[in-house]
């Protein structure tokens, strides 16, 4: 409170509001001083949301769930997803959410995480295969399948836009 300018302080004892929680003060300074996003705005921010660099996977996910739900009040659940799943920034992790039919952004995020712990646990050479534990690496075939699957990407995440808009 005490580094609040003094006409806050004095709205919040007005108010009746000193004697209430943080939580509480917080919420209202929140309704009171901050301003809103317009649709417009969490559209074009939506537009290029991309999960920040030490961001979770869960923060980044009810970042989008707000944003959409601004942008798009009524929008559906596959839409949250795309906006999801398209912000992902490991490549890796987005390509497996591609491929998953998932219901619900929070089955997404389960999903993520786990394909995050996977990515986590790969060597800093990126060759080292799920069971990064016996200090094994990719066969020749597995590398040229991943190198495939790394060209049909784009490709996947198109159709899964396309799909979204049908």
């Amino acid at each position: 409170m005490l580094s609040l300018n003094h006409k806050v302080v004095k709205e919040l004892v007005d108010l009746k509001l000193v004697g209430k929680d943080f939580d509480h003060i917080v919420r209202y300074l929140d309704s009171r001083y901050c301003r809103k996003l317009t649709e417009v705005e969490a559209q074009i921010i939506l537009g290029s949301r991309i999960q920040g660099q030490d961001e979770s996977i869960q923060d980044n996910a009810a970042d989008v769930q707000k944003l959409v739900y601004t942008a798009f009040p009524s929008a559906s659940e596959s839409q949250t997803l795309f906006y999801f799943t398209n912000g992902i920034r490991n490549i890796h992790v987005k390509r497996d959410l591609l491929k998953s039919r998932l219901d619900s952004i929070w089955d997404a995020v389960e999903a993520a995480s786990r394909a995050q712990s996977v990515e986590d646990s790969l060597g800093d050479d990126g060759r080292a295969n799920i069971c990064a534990m016996t200090r094994t690496n990719q066969s020749p075939e597995s590398q040229k399948i991943q190198i495939l699957e790394n060209k049909i990407e784009p490709f996947n995440q198109e159709l899964s836009e396309l799909r979204i808009r049908n």
